[in-house]
């Protein structure tokens, strides 16, 4: 087992948040467009920095919750954005693009209402590191479980497949990516039971019981690492 702290997935998501706000931040933006706006943390963290920020959310009882709470958030799908060319000057997609139906129309749409650029991000692994490529492979397991329940949970992009998505609607952008990842693993315990409680439906005996078995026995001997997540920055050659 490597020699690294036990990080909870709460704690871990809050960290990749922070960063992800702060890099956004960082640019200076004048509006910003949330595409999967969640519970409306972006956009909370941008009226705290006197930015202008508005969500967009497909579920429509979580859009009219984050609309009672004070927040502008419009209900729609990220593949047909509500909004006129060039509404917004960023429009970013954090840990969304897996989760739609038609990621590249999405991006394409997310292109097409920003003014300045997109920052898109994806969940990572630095799969090079046993811990990490565990972390990765009980990852792909639970999301190949979502799918099975009728969730839309992808496999997932990688750092130079959010590239290609920019490119491919706009060949003239300037791209750069960067990754961040804490150095961590989960608690195997929590996890452990966590799976347990998804197993539970289908039986001890279900061929997946054997393969999330495996992957746990191994993450007992090299832990299994928390995810980090992988930034696609998206600038349009002619801003504004």
């Amino acid at each position: 087992m490597p020699d690294l702290p036990l990080v909870t997935r709460e704690d871990n998501r809050a960290y990749l948040f922070d960063r992800f706000a702060q890099r956004l931040l960082e640019q200076a933006p004048g509006s910003v467009l949330d595409v999967g706006c969640g519970r409306g943390g972006l956009l909370r963290r941008c009226e705290a920095a006197g930015v202008a920020a508005v969500g967009l959310e497909e579920d429509a009882e979580r859009a009219e919750e984050l609309v009672r709470a004070g927040l502008d958030v419009r209900r729609g799908r990220a593949e047909q954005l509500p909004f006129e060319d060039g509404a917004f000057e960023w429009v970013t997609m954090r840990h969304v693009p897996h989760h739609l139906v038609d990621p590249p129309r999405a991006v394409a749409e997310a292109l097409r209402v920003a003014s300045v650029g997109v920052l898109l991000a994806e969940p990572w692994y630095d799969r090079f590191q046993p811990s990490q490529d565990v972390g990765w492979r009980i990852d792909q397991w639970l999301r190949a479980d979502d799918r099975r329940a009728g969730m839309v949970h992808g496999e997932g992009f990688a750092p130079l497949e959010l590239a290609a998505l920019i490119l491919a609607a706009a060949p003239d952008a300037t791209v750069e990516l960067e990754t961040h990842l804490k150095p961590a693993v989960e608690d195997l315990a929590a996890l452990s039971a966590s799976i347990g409680a998804r197993l539970a439906s289908v039986g001890s005996d279900h061929p997946e019981a054997a393969v999330i078995a495996a992957l746990l026995a191994r993450a007992a001997e090299t832990g299994a690492g928390l995810g980090g997540s992988a930034f696609a920055w998206g600038r349009l050659s002619s801003p504004g």
